[in-house]
């Protein structure tokens, strides 16, 4: 995925069988610092459909680095998925995104990875591109 130019789905189920996720649409690359554009947005699936659309007071929606990181700051993510793939994090809150639970109240803020997909939208144009 490293280097694709299209729109991204990302869906992550986890270990309790809830499942969330975003969409971005920005080139996938390894940055020490937080990139990419206003039109993307996290969610929660399952068990109930919530989107988190981005605020606009901020701009750290992808960082690539040792992990993967959504929102937040480098040094607390809204949604971190570690290089090893285990502990994981889920926040409540940041300034790039709506706030909001993206794991149910009875959830903790941690999750294991049941299953993960990257799903590349953008087509065949975004194909040759990237």
């Amino acid at each position: 995925i490293l280097g694709y130019k299209g729109p991204t789905l990302v869906v992550i189920e986890t270990d309790q069988e809830h499942i969330i996720g975003g969409f971005f649409n920005t080139k996938w690359k390894k940055s020490h610092d937080y990139y990419g554009e206003g039109s993307g947005f996290l969610f929660q699936l399952s068990p109930t459909l919530t989107v988190f659309n981005p605020t606009g007071e901020d701009k750290n929606f992808i960082h690539l680095q040792d992990g993967l990181g959504f929102g937040g700051t480098k040094n607390m993510p809204r949604l971190f998925i570690p290089a090893s793939m285990e502990a994981c994090n889920a926040g409540v809150m940041d300034k790039t995104f709506q706030t909001g639970n993206l794991l149910p109240d009875d959830c903790l803020e941690k999750f294991n990875i049941k299953s993960i997909e990257v799903w590349g939208t953008g087509g065949e144009e975004a194909i040759s591109k990237g």
